[in-house]
């Protein structure tokens, strides 16, 4: 989500240019509450699939927890995709430190084979 005067930098030449990001409006609905937001152009329906993975979260909270208030109904769904991004954000590390150590070894191996 950006404002409508962020600048872009990089011109397809590879220039520095600033000119004003491309955007569009979406309106969103999170929990029964409608909002119009602006995006990145092209970047709505994956804000729509954000917001429909938000309000499942909502219902699943709210049927586990029903006694609980919209606002820590909405902190505890922010603190689970947090938890949720930071374990993959650990696995993807935990992937690209083995694919680094895999190339190094086969860099290692094809080095052997040509002295």
């Amino acid at each position: 989500m950006q404002s409508n005067n962020e600048p872009e930098q990089e011109s397809a030449a590879g220039a520095q240019e600033i000119r004003p990001l491309s955007t569009e409006q979406v309106n969103l609905t999170l929990s029964g509450q409608t909002m119009r937001i602006t995006c990145r152009k092209g970047e709505a329906a994956a804000m729509i699939r954000a917001q429909n993975m938000v309000n499942d979260k909502i219902l699943e909270l709210r049927k586990m927890a029903p006694g609980l208030s919209m606002e820590k109904i909405a902190l505890l769904a922010s603190l689970d995709f947090c938890h949720e991004l930071n374990q993959k954000t650990l696995q993807l590390k935990d992937i690209n430190d083995t694919l680094e150590s895999r190339v190094r070894r086969l860099a290692e191996l094809l080095k052997g084979n040509k002295g």
